[in-house]
Order: C-alpha cells, then sequence, then structure tokens
C-alpha cells in the first residue's frame, strides 16, 4: 500500500506541475488588454459625457461607459488635473491605493509554489534513490 501511495503522490506532482506550466505561459495581460483604451480616448469620452463610473488604482484607471456599459481601463500618467475633470463632469469616481505597490501574500505563494514544488520533488526522489539504490525505483 505504500508504494502505491508513493506512485499516487508522484502522480499529483506531475498533473500540479504541468497545471503550473500552464498557469505560467497562459498570459493574462492579453485578455486584460481587450478593454484597455488610449488615455486620449478616455479623457475625450470624460468630456463628451460617456463615462459613468471611474475607479482610481493608482496610475490605472478602470471604468464603465455609458451607452453600452463597456468596462474599460488605461494608464493615466501623473494629471493632477483628473480629478477636477472628473468632479465638473459629474462622475462618480472612488479612489484606491495601486495593486501593484505591494503584492499580497497570495501572489507571493502562487509566484513560489512552482520552485518549491519541484524542490519538494527533487528531494523526494534523491531520498528513494538513497534509500533502497534501485529497489524503490522499480528496478
Amino acid at each position: 500500500m505504500n508504494s502505491n501511495l508513493q506512485k499516487l503522490a508522484i502522480w499529483v506532482a506531475v498533473l500540479v506541475l504541468l497545471a503550473a506550466l500552464f498557469n505560467l505561459f497562459n498570459n493574462p495581460a492579453q485578455s486584460r488588454r481587450a478593454g484597455e483604451i488610449p488615455y486620449s480616448e478616455f479623457l475625450a469620452s470624460v468630456e463628451s459625457g460617456q463615462v459613468t463610473e471611474v475607479e482610481l488604482a493608482g496610475n490605472r484607471i478602470h471604468g464603465t461607459l455609458r451607452d453600452s456599459a463597456n468596462k474599460f481601463t488605461t494608464y493615466a500618467p501623473q494629471d493632477p488635473a483628473l480629478v477636477e475633470r472628473l468632479r465638473q463632469k459629474n462622475i462618480k469616481f472612488t479612489a484606491r491605493p495601486s495593486d501593484e505597490d505591494m503584492p499580497s501574500i497570495l501572489s507571493v505563494i502562487l509566484n513560489w509554489f512552482p520552485m518549491l514544488l519541484l524542490i519538494a520533488v527533487w528531494v523526494f526522489f534523491m531520498r528513494q534513490m538513497q534509500s533502497g539504490s534501485g529497489r524503490a525505483m522499480g528496478f
């Protein structure tokens, strides 16, 4: 039964590694860029009254357009007049700190998990090779 448990652990480790590699190469930035608009287009939408809501997160701006209720994002340069423009057009806006300033503990764990898993699998195999010199590996 111990042998079956070890084989199951190896297969679980392989599946987790494959999932981690898939997530590593699956580029989430491309899916986020679908609603990204240039800053000049954002300013034109504000001036024409098409923007209903805006959330300012550092230099990132997330918002909603009036007509289609489409969500958009853009990157804002240091624009001290932006808040005043939003107030003049009666656009509801909120501000919060940037997500990029300090990574959360979850993102740190997820970023280091594949490396720690590789080290754990390597240690596991090294211990198996030392314990039986081939007997534990099924030779």
